[in-house]
């Protein structure tokens, strides 16, 4: 079974400011005997500092998971 979890996103000076936020999309689903997770980060301004962030970050953040998962440990600090 497929399961779908939405989250906005914003720095937190732009909290406030609806016009600013964006969205995350996780998305879990199994496929034969493993699970494979989508993360879609999207209503972004081109060019903005969130997506010249979000560049660089969820690459990390998902290949410190993989690590997290395979292995029992992190990736050591990407940051």
């Amino acid at each position: 079974m497929r399961s779908r979890r939405d989250l906005t996103w914003a720095f937190p000076a732009d909290v406030a400011r609806e016009e600013k936020h964006t969205r995350v999309t996780f998305e879990i689903e199994p496929v034969k005997d493993v699970v494979r997770l989508t993360v879609t980060h999207d209503i972004l301004e081109p060019g903005s500092e969130m997506l010249q962030r979000i560049v660089q970050g969820w690459p990390k953040v998902l290949s410190s998971l993989k690590s997290l998962m395979e292995v029992g440990r992190p990736l050591p600090e990407l940051w």
